[in-house]
């Protein structure tokens, strides 16, 4: 008999503790737990330092992420990699083990968030990491010890695309300051992408309200997982018209009768 537990749960992590409104935990139970910025990451996935196509460019332990948002992230170094030989995405912070607060952030908890740094090349036009999060202007410009190098359009595009058309996950936001989301659909319409990508991308490209403007690195969010899979995710809106996902914004991402039904069914 599967022993399946009902209570209040909280998570006790180095730098805080986690609390969820009471929920059904089972054997089963894994992936996001309640919202992007007040939750937790139950199981979650450890992406490898190093991959196929990609590095990460801190050492830190942050690199836990949902199963559907690892999966995305290899995808997507993949996918440019294929259409760029020899480019290395660098990603940054994902969640911790067992999500909750991460210094620097006030989301990345629930193992939905990944921060990736932008492409940047100069004036040969070849990859540095000399300007690896450096802080660009509206027309994609930095500068640094008097020398100046420039966001990679074409290379950024290639991962705003592979992220939108991965079906590893889905993806409700790309934060990135609005000089940046400009150009970069401007070079999109320019060299004749895909129109379906161009409109989505025009809406999930963001500048945040509160806040840095991400004017040094893409910060992606991905939708809760399925809700059989992860019935105590929270969805956050917007939920996008084109998206497949039934979730709706609410306080609570199943009914407390739901949760009782499922913590008792099998006693």
């Amino acid at each position: 008999m599967m022993i399946r537990r009902l209570f209040i749960f909280c998570l006790v992590l180095p730098s805080s503790v986690a609390c969820l409104p009471w929920m059904a935990v089972t054997a089963e139970t894994s992936g996001p737990m309640g919202k992007t910025n007040s939750g937790v990451l139950i199981d979650g996935s450890e992406l490898a330092a190093t991959g196929d196509g990609y590095s990460f460019y801190h050492s830190r332990e942050r690199r836990y992420g949902s199963m559907a948002l690892t999966n995305l992230v290899t995808d997507v170094a993949k996918t440019v990699a294929a259409a760029y030989p020899g480019s290395v995405l660098q990603v940054g912070d994902m969640s911790g083990k067992g999500g909750g607060r991460i210094t620097g952030h006030s989301s990345h908890r629930t193992g939905q968030d990944v921060d990736l740094a932008f492409f940047v090349r100069n004036p040969q036009k070849s990859d540095t990491r000399d300007y690896l999060l450096a802080l660009h202007d509206p027309y994609g410009v930095t500068v640094k010890d008097g020398h100046a190098a420039y966001f990679d359009y074409e290379k950024n595009w290639a991962v705003v695309e592979a992220l939108l058309t991965s079906d590893k996950a889905q993806v409700q936001w790309i934060f990135v300051s609005k000089g940046l989301k400009a150009r970069l659909l401007a070079y999109g319409l320019a060299s004749g992408r895909d129109i379906d990508v161009l409109n989505r991308a025009a809406s999930i490209l963001h500048q945040p309200k509160d806040s840095a403007i991400h004017n040094d690195h893409f910060h992606v969010r991905i939708f809760c997982p399925p809700v059989e899979t992860a019935p105590a995710c929270v969805q956050g809106k917007p939920v996008w018209p084109w998206v497949n996902n039934p979730r709706k914004h609410s306080q609570s991402a199943v009914s407390d009768d739901r949760l009782y039904a499922m913590a008792t069914e099998d006693l």
